[in-house]
C-alpha cells in the first residue's frame, strides 16, 4: 500500500521535476539525468517515517538540493549565474521561494565584517566586483575569492538547515573571589555564546551559526567577555577561558569519591568524636539530640578543616594572579552544565546525588550588631538533591528583632508575630509559652570564639598528609577533564575545587556511623547563629 502511494506521488510530480531539471541544465539529456537523481532522492526521502506538512515545498527542496550537488560534481561544465544562486526560475511556488530567500537573508545576517559587506554590496546593492574592491580598498581577486567562499558556506548551511536542532543550554555560573554583577553572563544567550566556544575556538560567524543569532547581536557580549578574560581572541577566533563542568566530569569525580572518601571521612569522624564533649560544653547544654549535634559538628569541622587546608595549599603552590581582572575585581569563574544524568548503578547513583546534596557551602547573613547565620548542612532524601536555604532569605532587620525578643524574653506584638511566622515556617524559631525560642544552635560572642578556637586546635592536630593524599588523588582525575587551552595555573586551581563535606557526611551515614537527624531537627543540623565582631 505504501509503495503504491509513493509511486503515485512520484508519477504526479515527475513532469514538474523534469521541467525543473530542463530549466537548470538547458538540454534534454542532462535534464533526464538530473530528473532521475531527483526522483531517487525523493523516493528515499518519502519512504522515511517523517511528517511532511507541505509536500510541494518538500519536493522543491529535494529538487534544489539535488541540483546543488549535481552542480558541485560537474562544476567544470556549468557556469552558474548570479540569478541562479539567489533564486530559482519562475515557479508557482511563491511560498517556497519566500522561505528560501528568507533563509538566505538569515544566513547573511549571521555573517560578520568584510564577508557580510561584500555579499551585501554584491547581491543587495548590485555593485560590481571591481567597484566593491575600490570601495573596500582591497584587491578584486580578494573580493572574488571571498565572495565564492562565502557563497559556498551559505549554500552548505542552507542544505543542512533541516538537520539543525539548536537546543539552548543553561548553566549554573559561580565565582571564587569577589566579583561584580554582569547581566550578560546570567542570561541564556550569553551562556550559549560561552558554551559554543568552550571546546573549540570559533569566529563570530561560526558562533552566530551555532547559537542561530545574527552576528551584530553578539558583538556586545564578545567585547564584555574579552574584557573580563572570560574569553580569549586569537586569529579572529574566540574561545571560552574558564572551566565548565559537565556530566562526564561529575561522574568521574563521583567514582573517585567512592574509591577514596573513606580515607578522609574516618579520621575526621574520629576527631569529631574525640572533641564532641568539648563542643557540647561550649553550647551549654542546648536541648538538641546528640545525633543532630554530632551530625552538625562533624560536617562543620570537615568544612572548616578542608577550607583552611585549601587556602594554605593555594597560597603555597598556585599563582592566583590570573584571577585579577581589568575592572579591579579578583575572582575565578566556573560553570556547571545543567544536564539530566541517568545512572543505573544504585551505589554510584546515590553517591552522585549526595556528592553535593547532603550539605551546602557555608553562607553568612549579618545584621549590624554582628549576628551571623552559618548554614552547614541540610538533611535530604537519598534519591534526590535537596539544597539548604540560602541565608539571603533572612532579613537583617527581622533577625535583629528576633534576637532582641529572644534575649529579652519578650512577648511579641501583632506586627512582630507576622514577622516571626516566616521564621517559624523556616524552623529557625519555635514558640514556647507565647515567646520565641531558637530552634537552631545559637552562640553568643564568647561561646562562638571558644568554638572556633576548638576547631583551630583540631585542625592543627589533624594529620595533614591525609588531606594532601586526598587532594592529589582527586586532582589527577579532575585534570583529565579541564581543557588544555586554559593556562597551567588555571588548571591547577580548578582541579582543587573539590567538595568533601557532602561526600563525607554521606559516607558516614551510609556506613552507619552517623544518623540523619529527625525531621524536627533538620534545621539544627543545618544552621547555627552566632554573635561575632
Amino acid at each position: 500500500m505504501k509503495e503504491q502511494i509513493l509511486e503515485n506521488l512520484i508519477t504526479k510530480y515527475s513532469k514538474k521535476i523534469f521541467g525543473f531539471s530542463l530549466s537548470k541544465t538547458k538540454n534534454v539529456f542532462d535534464a533526464e539525468d538530473l530528473s532521475q537523481e531527483i526522483l531517487m532522492n525523493l523516493y528515499e526521502a518519502l519512504n522515511k517515517d517523517r511528517k511532511i506538512y507541505n509536500l510541494d515545498a518538500f519536493i522543491y527542496k529535494i529538487c534544489f538540493y539535488t541540483w546543488s550537488n549535481y552542480v558541485r560534481r560537474n562544476i567544470d561544465h556549468w557556469q552558474i549565474t548570479k540569478g541562479d544562486w539567489i533564486s530559482d526560475t519562475k515557479t508557482d511556488e511563491k511560498e517556497t521561494d519566500n522561505e528560501f530567500i528568507n533563509e538566505i537573508r538569515k544566513r547573511i545576517a549571521y555573517l560578520a565584517g568584510i564577508n557580510q559587506k561584500i555579499i551585501t554590496m554584491y547581491y543587495y546593492d548590485d555593485i560590481k566586483l571591481v567597484d566593491i574592491a575600490k570601495k573596500l580598498r582591497i584587491n578584486e581577486n580578494t573580493v572574488r575569492s571571498n565572495l565564492h567562499r562565502t557563497k559556498m558556506k551559505i549554500k552548505e548551511k542552507i542544505k543542512m538547515r533541516n538537520n539543525l536542532h539548536f537546543k539552548p543550554i543553561s548553566m549554573n555560573i559561580g565565582f571564587d573571589g569577589n566579583a561584580g554583577i554582569y547581566n550578560n553572563i546570567t542570561n541564556l544567550l550569553g551562556q550559549n555564546i560561552l558554551y559554543a566556544c568552550y571546546k573549540e575556538a570559533k569566529t563570530i560567524e561560526e558562533i552566530a551559526d551555532a547559537v542561530q543569532v545574527a552576528s551584530c547581536y553578539l558583538e556586545e557580549y564578545l567585547q564584555q567577555f574579552l574584557f573580563h578574560d572570560w574569553m580569549t581572541l586569537n586569529n579572529k577566533k574566540y574561545q571560552t577561558n574558564f572551566f565548565i563542568y559537565d556530566h562526564k566530569y561529575k561522574l568521574a569525580e563521583t567514582k573517585s569519591i567512592m574509591n577514596n572518601i573513606e580515607n578522609l571521612a574516618v579520621p575526621i569522624y574520629k576527631m569529631a568524636l574525640e572533641n564532641f564533649a568539648s563542643f557540647t560544653n561550649i553550647i551549654n547544654g542546648e536541648s538538641f539530640s546528640d545525633e543532630a549535634l554530632l551530625y552538625f559538628f562533624t560536617g562543620y569541622f570537615s568544612q572548616y578543616l578542608w577550607e583552611k587546608f585549601i587556602d594554605e595549599y593555594l597560597e603555597e603552590n598556585i599563582d592566583t594572579n590570573f584571577m585579577i581582572r581589568e575592572d579591579g575585581y579578583k575572582y575565578a569563574l566556573f560553570a556547571e552544565l545543567g544536564e539530566d544524568v541517568s545512572i543505573d548503578d544504585e551505589i554510584l547513583r546515590k553517591y552522585f546525588i549526595n556528592r553535593s546534596g547532603m550539605v551546602t557551602n557555608r553562607t553568612y547573613g549579618r545584621i549590624h550588631r554582628g549576628l551571623a547565620i552559618s548554614e552547614v548542612n541540610r538533611n535530604c532524601k537519598l534519591n534526590s538533591i535537596v539544597f539548604g536555604a540560602n541565608a539571603s532569605i533572612y532579613d537583617t532587620y527581622e533577625l535583629e528583632l528576633i534576637y532582641n525578643l529572644i534575649k529579652n524574653e519578650s512577648i511579641p506584638n501583632e506586627r512582630e508575630k507576622v514577622i516571626l511566622s516566616k521564621y517559624i515556617k523556616e524552623e529557625v524559631i519555635t514558640i514556647v509559652d507565647s515567646k520565641p525560642k531558637w530552634k537552631v544552635i545559637f552562640m553568643e560572642k564568647e561561646a562562638a570564639e571558644q568554638f572556633f578556637e576548638l576547631l583551630e586546635k583540631m585542625k592543627t592536630t589533624f594529620n595533614k598528609e591525609v588531606l594532601v593524599d586526598y587532594l592529589l588523588t582527586s586532582k589527577e582525575v579532575c585534570k583529565e577533564f579541564i581543557p588544555k587551552h586554559l593556562s597551567e595555573e588555571m588548571i591547577n586551581y580548578y582541579s582543587t575545587n573539590i567538595m568533601v563535606t557532602s561526600p563525607i557526611l554521606y559516607y558516614l551515614h551510609d556506613s552507619k556511623r552517623l544518623r540523619l537527624p529527625e525531621s524536627k531537627e533538620c534545621k539544627t543540623a543545618s544552621e547555627w547563629f552566632y554573635i561575632h565582631n
